[in-house]
């Protein structure tokens, strides 16, 4: 009886500690909530959770697609988001469980004399009080950990929502590149039917006529060409917003013009240091590591086990007592664990230098990208201008028969050639300013756009009378 109340005790006793030691654990959705603030500090226009998920996907599908709700699309719909999302549970699980201690260990013993008799019992009930001593420390170094995952987490979402945008403006950019490709064929077009009339009426040599043939058939290369891009980056983009392949959705006819805006690189550098979360990840592991330090040093002696045992003689005698078994620090007393946390912090240190650096190149190379390609716009634009007074011009050298209608179709190519290269320009400014919003590490304001817009894509060209104005 005596020995049963001992060992209820002390089951008591374990039970009462194993249940202080995880009575403050539950699930928590602490860190999605976490990430969602975060991401809602860097760009306020996104959510990452939403009510009725399917009916607001569903709502995004029906309009065409701006740079912001397709973002919006792709962190309710695609399946990599869902992915980065789980992730973050199993950080969780893992903060969860710095919160728990080993389990008890209950060991029974049997030995039985030689001759024969009565067995002599042996009952142990051990509990380790290194997880114990050491468990505040432990759930600060997890919370670091998961701070840590968080920000990994937040970076890798950047990067996707830097993909999509910048696969979005290459979707656009290719669609309005095929529209304009189909203009320029039916320019070609009207100089061929125009060459095949003047040369039953014999006003053009066959040399010229198999010029005009020979550019036919390289035109309608190039529109398979053109259409095979379109149909790759929207592919590209629908995949990235997690649709299926025939799924339909629209985007807008025409990228948005280039605004008037400027960038300061020291600004942005300065915002970078704040928002960026390699470099905000990069100090919370010299924080981690350095809050490492005591816990290896306190764990040299903290190699504790408390417990009871009790033993039943041969002669039915009991004996019971305390029992505490100590690690001794001998062979190993963590210089190893020191040394490499040591090498870790310098190269902690070493990393987020490397990273302040890549961060200033990556500003300055997306500022100079910018510069580019705002200035091809704005020469695109004067080029623009100069080909349409000479279209006004050739026409009416045209209409008073003083010039070939073949230099007039020549001039109005040149001006679809132009608004082609306007959208390529177009597309490297937003695709650089993405690029910036990455290196910042947050959302950068749209200005509004230039006042100064550019010159209205090139009319479909009409096959109006060129065919009576000839020379002979």
């Amino acid at each position: 009886m005596k020995m049963n109340n001992l060992i209820h005790k002390a089951a008591l006793v374990m039970a009462a500690m194993t249940l202080g030691a995880c009575a403050s654990w539950a699930p928590s959705n602490e860190s999605a909530v976490n990430l969602e603030h975060q991401l809602a500090s860097r760009h306020p226009d996104l959510q990452l959770r939403v009510a009725q998920r399917d009916a607001v996907v569903e709502q995004l599908l029906h309009q065409p697609l701006t740079p912001q709700t397709a973002t919006q699309l792709m962190l309710l719909n695609a399946p990599r988001i869902e992915m980065l999302l789980a992730e973050l549970g199993i950080a969780n699980a893992r903060r969860a469980q710095a919160e728990l201690i080993a389990n008890p260990h209950f060991a029974v013993g049997a030995l039985r004399p030689e001759g024969g008799g009565r067995w002599q019992l042996d009952l142990g009930l051990s509990q380790s009080l290194l997880d114990l001593l050491t468990r505040s420390l432990r759930i600060d170094l997890a919370d670091a950990e998961l701070a840590q995952q968080q920000l990994t987490l937040q970076g890798r979402l950047d990067e996707a929502i830097h993909e999509l945008q910048s696969a979005y403006f290459a979707a656009v950019a290719a669609q309005e590149q095929l529209a304009i490709a189909e203009q320029y064929q039916q320019a070609n077009d009207a100089a061929y039917a125009l060459a095949q009339a003047m040369r039953t009426a014999g006003n053009l040599s066959p040399a010229s006529f198999l010029q005009h043939q020979g550019s036919m058939q390289q035109i309608s290369q190039e529109i398979r060409q053109a259409r095979l891009a379109a149909d790759t980056s929207r592919l590209q983009l629908a995949y990235l917003l997690g649709l299926q392949p025939q799924q339909a959705f629209d985007l807008p006819e025409q990228l948005p013009n280039i605004p008037e805006e400027h960038f300061v690189a020291t600004d942005l550098l300065i915002q970078a240091q704040q928002h960026r979360p390699e470099l905000a990840l990069i100090r919370r592991q010299q924080d981690f590591l350095a809050g490492q330090r005591p816990l290896i040093t306190r764990s040299r002696w903290a190699d504790i086990t408390a417990g009871i045992n009790v033993e039943r003689e041969f002669d039915g005698t009991i004996n019971a007592g305390p029992e505490v078994e100590f690690g001794l620090p001998l062979f190993d007393r963590g210089q190893a664990k020191l040394d490499r946390l040591s090498a870790e912090s310098d190269a902690a240190r070493a990393q987020e230098a490397h990273l302040l650096r890549k961060t200033e190149y990556e500003i300055a190379l997306a500022l100079r990208q910018l510069d580019d390609a705002r200035q091809a716009h704005q020469e695109v634009i004067a080029l623009q201008k100069t080909a349409h007074e000479q279209v006004k011009e050739s026409q009416r050298e045209v209409n008073f028969m003083l010039a070939s209608p073949f230099d007039l179709l020549a001039l109005k190519q040149q001006q679809i050639r132009l608004a082609a290269e306007d959208i390529e320009a177009t597309k490297h400014y937003w695709q650089a300013r993405t690029a910036l919003i990455l290196a910042v590490g947050k959302n950068l304001p749209f200005a509004e756009p230039a006042g100064d817009t550019p010159p209205a894509r090139p009319s479909e060209p009409q096959n109006e009378h060129h065919g009576d104005h000839h020379h002979d």
